[in-house]
């Protein structure tokens, strides 16, 4: 299971990324922020389309 920063960090670098609430957060990490957790693409614990480790592998070379 990914950490928490992974989730956000994805999240905010992913193209695929189609948040379930958009509202406004003034809490890094809160519940409607940008995370992996506050997709539509995400269930069970995974992306349904594929790019979590895609983006991460981005993410980590950069």
């Amino acid at each position: 299971m990914p950490s928490k920063e992974q989730l956000m960090m994805v999240a905010i670098n992913c193209p695929g990324y189609d948040p379930i609430n958009d509202g406004f957060s003034a809490t890094i990490g809160s519940k409607y922020g940008d995370s992996c957790e506050n997709c539509y693409n995400w269930e069970d614990d995974r992306c349904q389309i594929d790019l979590f480790d895609e983006v991460l592998t981005n993410i980590d070379q950069e």
